[in-house]
């Protein structure tokens, strides 16, 4: 892997796949949860909703009346979940972390899961956040591209400066969408 920052600025990582190792019980987990608050058998695969994120699906399956409080609920069970399980930093991604932060890029950390079991995987793996943005998704921001747009306009750097880091077709589509520079960890 070729770590040369070059004229790179910033650099945006995901997290899930990228950083920390993914979970293979973690969505179900999700799922089996948003099903309980649910009361019924939903679609369980991300590929079904819009933006692939867990706001997503919670803007999707719950009506207004209840968002809030299944979010809250959902955040609380994830963060359980983030708690007892045994996370692995990817060394692929944490390789590149560590040289952009070596570097002196700017950072930023954009989920699709939420902020505290975000926090807590990378608090498990031990990956040094001191200085660094970490935004997840939300009810009024369900879309990682919407995150990552903003963070283009709020920054004012040139899209050549922009680099993402991603582990999925989507998050490439995602950098590509918005004519920034892609690094796939697999």
């Amino acid at each position: 892997m070729n770590l040369a920052m070059g004229s790179i600025k910033l650099v945006v990582f995901d997290v899930d796949g990228t950083l920390v190792h993914s979970n293979s019980e973690e969505i179900p987990f999700f799922f089996d949860q948003v099903e309980k608050l649910l009361g019924q058998p939903t679609q369980r695969n991300f590929v079904h909703y819009s933006e692939r994120t867990f706001a997503s699906v919670i803007n999707t399956v719950f009506d207004d009346s209840n968002k809030n409080t299944a979010f809250a609920e959902l955040e609380s069970a994830l963060e359980d979940f983030s708690m007892v399980t045994d996370w692995k930093t990817h060394q692929d991604g944490f390789k590149l972390f560590t040289k952009a932060k070596d570097s002196r890029c700017e950072i930023v950390i954009v989920s699709g899961n939420f902020l505290s079991s975000t926090l807590e995987k990378l608090k498990k793996c031990n990956i040094d956040i001191e200085g660094i943005r970490v935004i997840t998704t939300s009810l009024k921001y369900d879309s990682k591209s919407e995150i990552i747009e903003k963070i283009i306009r709020d920054r004012k750097i040139n899209r050549e400066e922009i680099l993402s880091v991603g582990d999925s077709d989507y998050d490439r589509n995602t950098a590509n969408q918005h004519g920034i520079k892609f690094r796939l960890i697999s």
